[in-house]
């Protein structure tokens, strides 16, 4: 009787330890997922000297940021639109001297702002990479009188 008991409880400990390796398996490991894109980011957002989000009309507009792209930067694309003007005036930019194929930079860009109408704008700034992801961000600034 005393050898049934430890063939059943062989049995029993070898059915255990096949269960626990059978559970610890998973489809879901991290080595088998995809890593995910991380998407490019704006940081330190710069509007108008010292950074007053305001400029006057006639005078020459600073936009700065630093940007950090995991893929390798293909393009920062710009745009100014009006809050308050009907009809809408918009100016638009593509910037990809001096920023293409870098994983981080500090952009400066400046614009002479006449021929526009005083009021609130919306200045959005989209950063795209070569993996395909893209960052964006979006802050409001005001042209005064000169």
């Amino acid at each position: 009787m005393k050898m049934k008991t430890k063939q059943i409880f062989y049995g029993l400990m070898m059915v255990g330890i096949l269960l626990v390796g059978v559970s610890g398996c998973s489809k879901g490991d991290k080595e088998e997922r995809e890593p995910e894109a991380e998407k490019p980011t704006i940081k330190n957002l710069v509007i108008g000297q010292g950074n007053t989000k305001t400029v006057h009309l006639g005078d020459k507009l600073l936009i700065e940021a630093d940007i950090i792209a995991r893929g390798k930067i293909s393009r920062v694309l710009m745009s100014l639109n009006t809050l308050d003007a009907a009809p809408p005036v918009g100016i638009s930019t593509t910037l990809e001297r001096d920023l293409k194929d870098k994983t981080e930079a500090h952009l400066k860009w400046e614009t002479l702002m006449e021929n526009v109408p005083t009021g609130r704008y919306r200045l959005t700034m989209t950063v795209e990479a070569k993996v395909g992801e893209a960052g964006q961000v979006t802050s409001e600034f005001t042209v005064l009188p000169k």
